[in-house]
Parts: C-alpha cells; sequence; structure tokens
C-alpha cells in the first residue's frame, strides 16, 4: 500500500518543529542527580495550520486536506511529511566497509557534516552511493522503502573493503502520526475554510 504524503497547501502557515526526548532523572537525599538517556535520537513534533483552505473552483484544497485527514484514521494510519529546511543529505557517510557487510542503515547529519546523527527511514529520491568517493551504478546498490521490513537499508551487490567510506546523497521524508484524534476545520465564509493547530509526530523504530 502506498503511504500518503501531507500535502503543502497555499494557505498553510509557517510549522512549528519541537524535539521530544525521553530519560531517567533521578535526585538523591543530598539532591545530586544522575540522568539516563532512554532514547539515541529524538521523536519530532511539527504543529501547522491553515489560513485559507479554498474549496471553490477550480480549488479543492478544503475537501483535499479533510480526506487525508480522515484517511489517517485518528492516529493509526501514519503519512509522510517533507520538512521544508530538513529534507536532503548530500555526501552522507552511511558506514565504513569491513570486507563482509553490505547493508548499511541511512542517516543524515542535521545541517551537513559534524551534525546529529539519526536513521532515516522514509527515503525519496537516492541519486548517486559512493564507495571511497567513486560512484556505484545503479544496479550495484538498492534501498528499501518506508513500508517495507527494512525501511531506509541501502544493500550493495558487493561488500566494501575494510575501511572504505560510503555515501549517499539522497532526499527523504520523515514517517509521522497525528498526535491526536480531533482535527479542528473553521468555516471563515462560503468557500473559505481555515484549520487550528495540528499536531503530529514522527515515529521512532526499533528500541532506540
Amino acid at each position: 500500500m502506498t503511504t500518503d504524503i501531507m500535502p503543502r497547501l497555499p494557505g498553510q502557515l509557517p510549522p512549528k518543529r519541537s524535539e521530544i526526548w525521553s530519560d531517567d532523572l533521578q535526585e538523591s537525599a543530598s539532591g545530586s542527580e544522575t540522568a539516563v538517556a532512554r532514547w539515541s535520537y529524538p521523536r519530532w513534533k511539527w504543529t501547522i495550520s491553515h489560513d485559507a483552505l479554498r474549496q471553490a473552483a477550480p480549488f479543492t484544497e478544503y475537501t483535499d486536506f479533510v480526506n487525508f485527514t480522515l484517511r489517517r484514521l485518528g492516529r493509526v494510519m501514519p503519512f509522510l511529511y517533507r520538512d521544508e529546511e530538513d529534507n536532503t543529505a548530500t555526501n552522507q557517510l552511511v558506514g565504513l566497509g569491513d570486507g563482509a557487510t553490505t547493508q548499511f542503515q541511512l542517516v543524515r547529519s542535521f545541517g551537513g557534516p559534524g551534525g546529529f546523527v539519526e536513521p532515516i527511514w522514509a527515503p525519496d529520491v537516492v541519486s548517486a552511493v559512493r564507495v571511497d568517493g567513486m560512484p556505484l551504478a545503479g544496479g550495484a546498490w538498492s534501498v528499501a522503502a518506508w513500508g517495507s521490513a527494512a525501511p531506509g537499508r541501502l544493500s550493495l551487490a558487493t561488500a566494501p573493503a575494510a575501511g572504505k567510506s560510503v555515501s549517499v546523497d539522497f532526499s527523504y521524508f520523515f514517517a509521522c502520526r497525528m498526535a491526536t484524534t480531533q482535527f479542528d476545520f473553521e468555516k471563515v465564509m462560503k468557500g473559505w475554510h481555515k484549520t487550528m493547530e495540528l499536531a503530529f509526530t514522527s515515529i521512532k523504530r526499533g528500541d532506540s
């Protein structure tokens, strides 16, 4: 089944983005604290609203967006979201060869090399795969899509030699689900609706 992509409509206002972490913070009788991280990367939360969703020929923005939210079944059905400023990785290092490993999880370093590294589960377009800086032919690699058993997994036909870098150019989505089961729409006038705040969060996988 194809996963819906959240539509970006003209009346959408700039989104609010938040990072959410989980940790354990314990305080002793003396007041000293010990903190332990439970997650290795955050869950992201976006909050969006629409100042105008038009519903007058030729525009169908209101029904298009309502149909999108209806297909979510509340928080049940995931969807893909393209963040306007966090959607592309260039020459992204995803691993080093050891002579045996042929599979590497796509990741992105936030802001570029040296940035915080997170796994990418929903790749969009993979434009280049390199080993030790040399591009591989298209038949020498494949990437599993969101919805597969191992989303974002890069598979190489031949294991890179020990110490050889594996880097990728690609664009990506965030796999998300709604943060609430209620979605509010306000009618401003005939053919013009708007949404209140609509929140959704990225989906984490595994135990990290």
